[in-house]
């Protein structure tokens, strides 16, 4: 389970809609004082990270979306945004090997000069409660890191949704379709509405969704999903809403 302590940072970062673009805010020098292991706040297992067929853990999943959204994120000087959480890759002085980072826009900002003391650059700015980064324990490859959240299926409000049911202590569904899967359900579902108002019998129903390259279980599986993950339950119904337009 991912450790309570870093569970309200998460339900934090990822309660906010939308994160506005700022301007880029350098990232400040790094040292080893209030460095922690990633691994200790997120569930990664970067050791084995790799890109396989076999189905990953799903706290390990939940971490990989967690840091997929945040490495997507800017860093930002508003107040509204101290507790969105962001990542990056940098190489630490004395190696050449690249590292992950992550930390709260806060834990940045107790990192700056503090900006009412511009003759003391060692007088950090006061942000109470921040101040540590969290690094991977291992080199990390970034096209490794890339290939294995690219391989991640859902938008970006998926990947809220997964984090925020992990958090709660649930098993998210991990056999998330595709955009063509979803095109394909779309199609069926909209083909399985027509001729259920024409009174057309199972057989009928079942022959239009296998017509789209769906099996009959596969179809009310993801019915089951649209109705967990409200991303998905807006994609359908705004495909869905496009093919009754073209009917009409």
């Amino acid at each position: 389970m991912i450790r309570h302590a870093f569970s309200l940072l998460l339900l934090l970062s990822i309660a906010a809609q939308s994160v506005a673009a700022v301007e880029s805010v350098p990232v400040p020098e790094l040292d080893e004082e209030w460095i922690v292991p990633l691994e200790s706040e997120i569930p990664l297992q970067l050791e084995r990270m790799s890109v396989t067929t076999e189905r990953m853990p799903v706290e390990q999943e939940a971490g990989f979306r967690l840091v997929r959204q945040a490495l997507e994120k800017p860093r930002s000087n508003r107040r509204e945004d101290i507790d969105e959480l962001i990542c990056w890759f940098e190489i630490p002085i004395g190696t050449r090997m690249k590292y992950l980072y992550c930390a709260r826009n806060g834990d940045l900002w107790a990192r700056e000069p503090d900006p009412f003391f511009n003759n003391a650059p060692l007088l950090k700015r006061q942000v109470p409660g921040y101040g540590k980064l969290m690094r991977s324990s291992h080199p990390m490859s970034e096209n490794k890191m890339s290939n294995i959240l690219a391989s991640l299926r859902g938008s970006a409000d998926l990947d809220n949704e997964f984090v925020a049911l992990t958090l709660t202590g649930q098993d998210p569904p991990q056999d998330i379709p595709t955009e063509d899967e979803m095109d394909r359900f779309s199609r069926a579902y909209h083909a399985v509405e027509i001729l259920s108002e024409s009174g057309a019998d199972d057989d009928e129903l079942e022959a239009a969704i296998e017509a789209e390259g769906l099996s009959l279980k596969r179809y009310n599986r993801l019915i089951d999903l649209v109705e967990i993950f409200q991303s998905l339950k807006n994609q359908a119904a705004e495909r869905v809403s496009a093919l009754r337009e073209q009917a009409d």
